[in-house]
């Protein structure tokens, strides 16, 4: 199950991950400086799985679930789960 959430975490960040700059804060987190990845900083931490590279994991990691709370929606991009997180 946990292999499972790291990749489903993974996706974005490695489909994106070109486009997005990674800041050391300390020697376990890392936040990101990008606009689009930094709203993320407030609800987890940035970590480097050896397997997948650096991934992000909610603070809340025991309740959370990915793609659980939410809609999958059609766009033109192909579908998107519209999140009910604030994140």
């Amino acid at each position: 199950m946990k292999k499972i959430f790291y990749i489903l975490l993974a996706i974005p960040v490695i489909l994106l991950g070109g486009c997005t700059v990674v800041t050391q804060t300390s020697s376990n987190n890392q936040q990101y400086s990008d606009p689009t990845f930094s709203v993320l900083n407030n609800y987890g931490q940035w970590i480097d799985s050896p397997d997948l590279g650096t991934v992000w994991r909610p603070y809340d990691e025991n309740n959370w679930q990915p793609y659980y709370n939410g809609q999958w929606i059609w766009t033109d991009q192909g579908w998107m789960l519209q999140s009910d997180e604030p994140y």
